[in-house]
């Protein structure tokens, strides 16, 4: 018995032995291996699909916010990766084994991931809402260097120029002060005269742009009645570092010069871009010290550090930015020895700090806190014309200092069910802003924002129709804000997409237009306390269509919309005796816009025309309605890549017809209305790439019909009113040389 036990005890022990030794070298056998996904520029791709088949099973999974995947393999396997946009990849891995895969685009079923007013990030034509993007390619086909230029063959956005207040936009008839701008969902702040002035919006480390016209008050608040612009940076990249080199001349005396660089060192992502833009001035009198266009030096830096811990990335990132635009009179003689110079010297900075956790499979709780500075300092010089010497004006009045400072806060959280037939979205939202100023009353003025909004998207009839209905509550320090509903529908028929869309909007009047005070020899501008705040109604219905053919794409877009504005506020003429003007509440502005659009590409040749019709109507209680003529324009944009010879070439037309706009008389609320006649504004480019696209080469021109004012037939003189027969649209014809260069 006690040997046969002790057999069995051996044996035991053998086979313990046997099991621990294969357990070990199974255990050694298992190796992780890492994919890194990107595409061609070394942009990384968050969400690629990957699926490794080992030993017959099939493992899946998707790249993180490093554009990484991690599995662990016994053997070598096969893997499949894809990408909406990108054609699939295919291979084999071994364990252990580290693989950088690239993507190429597929040229014929491309499509861009948004994010803007999204619970997630979505494809663009899965978005129940109409989204816009501009690409980073088209930009740099552009020869782009600000906001301005890359908009300005896009239907449906007008433009009106200042020397002092640079270029202002209009969406759909709207102005700037109803328009959001967005950097990577963050408000810009620094509002001069109640507008962004989109030429100080570089674009040097944009990855790029998207639009969402109409009100998105429900997400956004204040300031977004006609729509937002939100500028997505570059914050991430696949490869260990980078660094890109920009350097363009343009033959109206323009001189970019800007950088960047970024690294990844085990898992610490961080970048700096930097930069001086110089424009030398431009007239066409070529014996005039005041210029039509005013030279400008702008500097700018950005640097961005950004950190993934398990679930949770954080990053933190800053933006500083300088101008000074330098305003020549003549003398006021012809023979005088002495001249006035106006100095605008305008600084912003923002710092932002960010984190994104998805603790759960469908879970994601996200938030941001920042704070942005804008000052802006005007100083008026007398210039002695013989010796150069320059002394400050001794008036008061010559001299002015704005500084606003805002804090922004949000955090949101975005549940989705894992069938993905419900979505729900809570976010709450924080600003106050604190203005600055001699011209404001008792020098200082503040405004406080705190907002909660839900939202809600269901997914029916297998997912063919979506509703996301929407709220926002706000408390607004200085006025009693509704409740700012939206309600969004889509309906897909195969290859048709039908929207439609309700939303309100809401604009609360700024510190300036409340509290403004500014009187002396030349300005009476009072603000008025007494003003209420701006309520607007929006309905959207489009269509939109998409057919695939032997290597080719066709779609088409159909839009039509109408908004109304309660009390929209208007800087009129209140008392005609001493020119005095303040800001008054009219009764109602209407718009009415349609847009139809066709594009068609294939590998090589990519085309899209458009064309946009917009009409107004405004009006006071007591009077008729005032009707604008129909303002009507059309976008052509065309490229096509030269595959021979690498050389990618491009051209942009744009018309923009006659365009009716208006001043409102507060005393007899009679409406003026002056017409800007039409123009017509054509860019052409070519591209090519040297050196395994180490450099690149980048040649066109702008303005090509030689446009620089567009005649007028105002006659109402005043403040921010049209005083001459011409309205300034360019500089006229211009050629452009841009060099990159990637390290």
């Amino acid at each position: 018995m006690s040997g046969l036990s002790k057999n069995n005890t051996s044996v035991f022990f053998l086979l313990l032995t046997l099991f621990f030794t294969q357990f070990g070298l199974a255990q050694e056998d298992v190796k992780t291996t890492k994919f890194k996904v990107s595409d061609l520029s070394g942009d990384v791709l968050i969400g690629a699909s990957i699926i490794v088949v080992e030993n017959g099973k099939e493992i899946g999974g998707v790249t993180d916010l490093l554009g990484e995947f991690k599995i662990d393999l016994h053997s070598s396997s096969t893997y499949t990766i894809s990408y909406v946009g990108f054609l699939e990849k295919r291979g084999s891995v071994n364990p252990g084994q580290e693989l950088h895969v690239i993507l190429e685009q597929n040229e014929i079923e491309l499509s861009e991931v948004v994010v803007t007013s999204q619970f997630k990030p979505t494809l663009v034509e899965s978005s129940i809402q109409d989204v816009r993007i501009i690409s980073k390619d088209e930009i740099a086909a552009k020869g782009s260097s600000n906001l301005k230029d890359v908009l300005n063959s896009s239907s449906n956005f007008s433009f009106s120029e200042s020397d002092i207040y640079g270029s202002n936009i209009q969406i759909g008839g709207l102005g700037g002060a109803n328009v959001k701008f967005l950097i990577n969902g963050v408000p810009v702040s620094g509002r001069l005269n109640n507008e962004i002035d989109i030429n100080q919006i570089l674009l040097s480390d944009v990855e790029r742009i998207e639009i969402i016209e109409g009100p998105q008050s429900a997400i956004y608040g204040n300031n977004a009645m006609a729509g937002v612009i939100n500028i997505i940076t570059k914050t991430k990249s696949a490869l260990p570092s980078r660094l890109e080199l920009n350097a363009l001349y343009e033959s109206t005396g323009k001189y970019d010069l800007d950088g960047a660089y970024s690294t990844n060192l085990k898992g610490h992502s961080m970048g700096i871009s930097f930069g001086r833009y110089f424009f030398s001035g431009f007239s066409t009198d070529d014996n005039s010290r005041d210029l039509d266009w005013n030279p400008k030096e702008q500097y700018f830096g950005n640097a961005y550090y950004s950190k993934i811990i398990k679930r949770t990335e954080l990053t933190l990132s800053g933006r500083v930015f300088r101008e000074k635009i330098l305003n020549r009179y003549n003398p006021a003689t012809p023979f005088a020895s002495i001249a006035l110079d106006d100095h605008f010297k305008t600084s912003r900075q923002q710092y932002l700090a960010e984190f994104k956790n998805s603790f759960k499979p469908g879970h994601v709780l996200s938030g941001a806190v920042s704070y942005s500075y804008y000052k802006r300092i005007k100083n008026t010089y007398i210039k002695n014309l013989i010796n150069l010497e320059e002394t400050i004006s001794p008036s008061s009045s010559d001299q002015d200092t704005n500084k606003i400072q805002n804090y922004f806060g949000t955090t949101s959280y975005s549940f989705e069910t894992n069938s993905g037939d419900l979505s729900l979205l809570n976010g709450i939202q924080s600003e106050h802003e604190r203005f600055k100023g001699e011209r404001i009353q008792d020098e200082a003025q503040y405004i406080t924002d705190l907002a909660y909004y839900t939202s809600l998207k269901w997914r029916v009839f297998n997912e063919k129709l979506e509703i996301q209905p929407s709220l926002r509550f706000i408390y607004n320090s200085k006025y009693v804000a509704p409740v700012i509903p939206a309600f969004y529908l889509k309906y897909t028929f195969d290859k048709i997409d039908f929207r439609a869309s309700y939303s309100r909007g809401f604009r609360a009047p700024s510190i300036k237009e409340l509290y403004l005070y500014f009187v002396d020899v030349n300005h009476n501008i009072r603000g008025n306390e007494n003003l209420k705040a701006e309520n607007g109604h929006y309905l959207n219905v489009s269509i939109n269509a998409k057919k695939g053919f032997k290597r080719q794409m066709l779609s088409g877009e159909l839009t039509a919309s109408y908004s109304t504005i309660h009390d929209k506020i208007e800087l009129v003429l209140s008392d005609p005796n001493t020119t005095e003007y303040t800001y008054r509440n009219f009764e109602t502005f209407q718009s009415w816009n349609s847009r139809a659009g066709i594009q068609y590409h294939n590998k090589s040749l990519r085309l899209e025309n458009s064309v946009n019709t917009v009409w107004i109507q405004v009006g006071q209680m007591g009077n008729d309605p005032s009707k604008l003529d129909p303002f009507l324009q059309f976008s052509s944009n065309a490229s096509y890549t030269i595959t021979r010879f690498g050389l990618d070439v491009s051209a942009s037309y744009k018309y923009n017809g006659k365009r009716d706009s208006y001043y409102i008389d507060s005393e007899s609320g009679d409406i003026y209305s002056f017409t800007i006649e039409d123009y017509h504004w054509l860019e052409v480019s070519a591209g090519k790439s040297f050196f395994e696209e180490k450099l690149r080469l980048t040649i066109g021109g702008r303005n090509l019909f030689n446009v620089k004012d567009v005649k007028s037939n105002a006659t109402i003189n005043g403040i921010h009113s049209p005083n001459n027969e011409y309205t300034p649209v360019g500089t006229g014809i211009s050629i452009f040389t841009k060099l990159k260069i990637n390290i």
